[in-house]
């Protein structure tokens, strides 16, 4: 008999202990300085969650709900579906990844790692935000207007960047094996695209932002995919066609015109 009992308390506290692992808000919340979770589930459409301070080891967030994030400390963060996170402090430790339509406003005095917006989702970053990298894939965009990235800015397929502001201490590259390639639209003006040499050996882009802030960036493996526009943001086209030469996100004469300018020019020599 004891040691059924025995046997039935631990199954017990195996139980409390998984539930309370899982906090899932379906409701309007706050989390602050005082609290501690593991895992935190936000859903609903109308659901929005505030962090103020505290501690999550990891959030999910699913439906359109909203994480407005102002202090604290994340691990792992996964926006799904067309929720919103809002991040404008804290830290996220080790990633802040992006799925299903998601999208993100990274701003104000916030640190992240790894940036991983997946899946057709859109992130805006700007004010003092530290990012150490930021990969992205499948036709998501990324906005940068502020902000200091760290170390690398990688794109695989078809996803654009558009910069126009911020700090950029990264290199910015692609995986070149994969079609259709990344998009790296910079907005400024007195731009200078160098293909050889830099401050990474394969190419740079200086100029200045609108503001009149200078800037160079390291191009890595990436100066085919770099389009300049001068002083004015790049046209919306989630799709760009390969053979739009110009960037306009439509093939015209003014493609073949550019075509025809580079006919018999031979890259090899």
């Amino acid at each position: 008999m004891k040691k059924t009992i025995l046997v039935a308390m631990i199954i017990l506290v195996s139980v409390q202990t998984l539930h309370a692992a899982v906090t899932i808000f379906e409701s309007d919340a706050t989390i602050s300085a005082s609290d501690t979770y593991d895992t935190v589930v936000v859903k609903g459409d109308d659901t929005v969650v505030t962090m103020t301070g505290g501690t999550v080891n990891k959030v999910i967030t699913m439906d359109d709900s909203a994480f407005n994030m102002s202090g604290g400390d994340v691990t792992l963060f996964a926006a799904y579906d067309t929720s919103d996170p809002n991040i404008i402090g804290g830290n996220i430790i080790q990633q802040l990844g992006l799925y299903m339509q998601s999208s993100a406003n990274i701003s104000g005095n916030t640190t992240i790692s790894y940036l991983l917006p997946y899946d057709s989702s859109v992130v805006n970053v700007s004010g003092n935000a530290a990012i150490t990298n930021c990969w992205l894939r499948n036709n998501c965009i990324v906005n940068i207007s502020g902000g200091v990235f760290q170390e690398q800015i990688l794109g695989i397929g078809n996803v654009r960047v558009n910069l126009s502001g911020g700090i950029i201490n990264a290199s910015i590259n692609i995986y070149s094996e994969f079609l259709p390639k990344p998009k790296f639209n910079i907005i400024g003006t007195g731009l200078e695209a160098k293909p050889y040499g830099g401050i990474y050996g394969v190419g740079e882009v200086t100029g200045f932002w609108n503001d009149g802030t200078p800037f160079t960036i390291g191009l890595g493996e990436s100066y085919p995919q770099i389009v300049l526009y001068d002083g004015t943001v790049p046209p919306d086209c989630a799709f760009q066609p390969d053979s739009d030469l110009t960037g306009d996100c439509v093939v015209n004469v003014a493609d073949l015109a550019k075509m025809a300018g580079d006919w018999l020019d031979d890259g090899r020599q």
